[in-house]
């Protein structure tokens, strides 16, 4: 969808509106406005990123929307924007298995790589890796714990190998499915009181995952970082 008027901000009706006991009224307001916000906010991004995460759009079942490198969205990576009434999180997932095992394959390589990616990161992000049953009947899938749900602060050297081991051996097993979530929570009035900036300012918070965006997608954490070297600096690694 592209904007057809000037996008003026969220504003506090946008988060509110998916209340408790939100109005149909109030969530039609609220969905115009976020896909004026997605639209420009893809149209904002890097290039690279543009290219990667191809499409965007609004999800009314999920009440939010989206980012994503794959028209379904759930097969492959994708950044969710979801307005409440006290907070705007910002999202990024990879919960499909065939698209994790390629994943943490290459992270488990290099996960030393992956992990100082993460650490380039605001510290607020918050990382997470479930462990999911998957029922073998009915493939209905439920959680059974967290492998790691904190702060990207709290990962270091040695925790990161044996997260990453564990969740690549268990999303091998017919049984459990391991999804990624990389997420932040913005105060809902902080979101709405920044009116038009909120798109720069997301931009460049969304410009930030693109190398841990193009691991996820299955290429190789040594090569990505390679080529940021060389796109920050100019000059290719030694």
């Amino acid at each position: 969808m592209q904007p057809t008027e000037e996008f003026t901000g969220l504003g506090m009706p946008v988060f509110t509106a998916f209340g408790w006991a939100g109005e149909e009224a109030a969530q039609k307001y609220a969905y115009s406005q976020l896909e004026q916000f997605i639209a420009l906010l893809h149209t904002n991004l890097s290039a690279n990123l543009q290219t990667e995460m191809i499409y965007y759009g609004l999800s009314t079942e999920d009440q939010s929307v989206y980012l994503a490198a794959a028209e379904n969205v759930e097969e492959d990576a994708h950044i969710a924007f979801n307005a409440r009434p006290l907070s705007f999180e910002i999202q990024l997932a990879l919960t499909d298995k065939p698209a994790l095992n390629r994943a943490l394959k290459k992270i488990k390589k290099n996960p030393q790589i992956f992990l100082n990616m993460l650490k380039d990161l605001d510290p607020d992000w918050e990382f997470r890796i479930q462990q999911v049953q998957i029922d073998e009947d009915s493939g209905n899938q439920a959680h059974y714990q967290d492998l790691y749900k904190d702060q990207i602060a709290g990962l270091n050297e040695e925790n990161v190998v044996d997260i990453f081991e564990k969740a690549s051996y268990l999303n091998g097993d017919d049984k459990w499915v391991t999804p990624i979530y990389l997420s932040i929570r913005l105060p809902a009035d902080q979101a709405a009181a920044m009116q038009q900036s909120i798109i720069p300012v997301l931009t460049e918070r969304i410009n930030t995952l693109a190398p841990i965006i193009a691991v996820l997608r299955g290429r190789s954490a040594k090569k990505v970082a390679a080529a940021k070297i060389v796109t920050e600096s100019g000059v290719a690694p030694k």
